[in-house]
Formats: structure tokens, C-alpha cells, sequence
């Protein structure tokens, strides 16, 4: 496969790169950078498919509802015309589940089925909609556009702050809290990302995907999970009554709260893509 990566310093595109290389050791795998107009200039022609993994992505120093659109929307789609216009056969675009405008929720987690409607509620999910709708006004049987919606990514070296934070949770608690276990959190390991963006790459249809590992967790199971990783042995503070009188502030539901696609929504057509339990990558992130 002689792949293009849209997004050179993107974390998920460099790590779709090397799941291609070593599935397929023949493989060319190319990464630009899309910061300036430089890849107008560049022939496409020479490859099979492209992953457009370049984006603005939560940024609170950044609330440019324009920018989001310019960068999460209009770039993808110009970049999209001309790889069609070149001959490129596949284009995958990096979406997220937060075209969904769902957040986190308590006691219950919410859930994210076929049902559940498209209405993001900031300029990144916002942006990232009108991406996938532009896109695909471009696809058809010779230029198949893959449309993935990853749940929370984590992985080793994998930048954000959310694992992170429970990282830095679980080594200053004495005891791991024991709340809204029913609470469970979508996520996806970055290799199991990997694979579905493969399967999709090597389809011979587009698609939407939406990106999960099997059985969401709660917080306390991430917990427990880095703590085993960690090499901490940590005893659990059950608190379940205690914790659901102060389920409404937006720090408890932060730490504690959690949204998660419906099993049926994560399986993918095209074959498995998970293949170990997020609890055990969890210990070792």
C-alpha cells in the first residue's frame, strides 16, 4: 500500500502508519504536514489511499468557531478534491464521537446508539460534522471516503490529559474511590484504532465506524487498572451511597461520569478490531 498521511506530528496517524508498515512490510507510507498550502503543490497521483489525520482538537485557547471550520472542515475537503481529482481510491477521515454532543453522564452513563441523534454542541465536534458531510459529497464507487468517530484514545506516549489525570488520581489516593460503577467510559487503544483504519483502508466500500474497545469501564476500573500498572496495591473505599449526593457538580462528573457507544454501533462490519481487554492495556500505559 502506498499510503499518505495527512497530519505529520498527529499521534493516531503515526501510529496508523506503523501498523500499515508492519502489516504490510513493502509498504510507503508518506506524512505531510498540512500547516501551509505546500501540498497544493504536491502529485498524488502515486498513492492509494489517503488518512487525513490533521485536526484542532479541544483547545481552550481557542474558541474560534471559524478556525475549527476552516481547519476541522474545509481543509480536509480541499485536500479530499484534489487526491479524487488525482486518481487517489481511498480517503479516511479522523472524525470524533463528539459530533454526537453527548457528554458524560451520572449515576448512568450515557449512551450512544444508531438512534442518537448528530448534534455537537462546541466548534470542534461542530466542525468536525461539516467535515464528514463535505466529504461525503465527494464519494462514490471511485473515490471511497472512511468515516471514523474514535471513543477517548489512549495508548503508550498518547498526548491529551485524560489518563493522564487518572494517572495522577490514582498514585496520590490512599484508597481508590468506589462510585457509579454503572458509569462506564467509552475508550479505544490506539492499536486497536490502528487495525479498524486498516480494515477500512483495505475495504472496497466507504463507511462510517465508530471506534470502541469491547466493555466501556468505569472510573474505578481505570483506577484499579493503572494502579496494577503502577504496581500499587491500593484498597478499594466503597462510597457509592455517599457519592450520589454530589453526582450534579461538574467535577464529580468529570472524574466519575461516562459516555460509551452501544455495542452494535462499535462492531465493525469489515472484521474484528479489538483484541485485549482495555483493563490489561490499561496497566500497561
Amino acid at each position: 500500500m502506498k499510503l499518505l498521511i495527512a497530519g505529520k506530528n498527529s499521534y493516531i496517524g503515526k501510529n496508523i502508519g506503523e501498523f500499515v508498515r508492519n502489516q504490510e512490510p513493502d509498504s510507503e507510507i508518506c506524512a505531510i504536514s498540512v500547516r501551509d498550502d505546500g501540498w497544493k503543490q504536491m502529485d498524488l497521483s502515486r498513492f492509494d489511499a489517503v488518512v487525513f489525520a490533521a485536526a484542532i482538537v479541544h483547545r481552550k485557547d481557542i474558541t474560534d468557531a471559524e478556525l475549527y471550520h476552516q481547519v476541522n472542515a474545509c481543509l480536509p475537503y480541499e485536500f479530499a478534491m484534489q487526491a479524487k481529482a488525482q486518481g487517489v481510491k481511498r480517503f479516511l477521515f479522523l472524525s470524533t464521537a463528539a459530533v454526537y454532543g453527548v457528554g458524560k453522564g451520572l449515576p448512568e452513563g450515557n449512551i450512544i446508539s444508531s438512534e442518537t441523534p448528530l448534534e455537537p454542541d462546541d466548534p470542534y465536534g461542530q466542525s468536525k460534522l461539516e467535515g464528514e458531510r463535505l466529504l461525503s459529497q465527494l464519494a462514490d464507487d471511485s473515490f471511497l471516503v472512511s468515516v471514523v468517530r474514535p471513543m477517548n484514545v489512549y495508548g503508550k506516549d498518547c498526548p491529551g490529559n485524560y489518563i493522564p489525570m487518572f494517572k495522577k488520581i490514582t498514585r496520590l489516593l490512599p484508597l481508590l474511590p468506589k462510585a457509579f460503577l454503572n458509569a462506564r467510559q467509552g475508550m479505544i487503544h490506539v492499536e486497536h484504532l490502528s487495525r479498524l483504519c486498516y480494515l477500512a483502508l483495505k475495504a472496497d466500500k466507504g463507511g462510517v465506524y465508530h471506534a470502541q474497545d469491547d466493555n466501556p469501564v468505569s472510573s474505578y476500573e481505570i483506577m484499579y487498572s493503572l494502579a496494577r500498572g503502577m504496581g500499587k496495591k491500593k484498597a478499594s473505599l466503597p462510597c457509592h451511597t455517599a457519592a450520589k449526593l454530589f453526582a450534579w457538580l461538574g467535577l464529580v462528573v468529570k472524574l466519575f461520569g461516562g459516555v460509551a457507544y452501544t455495542q452494535e454501533l462499535a462492531d465493525c462490519p469489515l472484521g474484528q478490531y479489538v483484541t485485549e481487554d482495555t483493563r490489561k492495556l490499561l496497566e500497561e500505559v
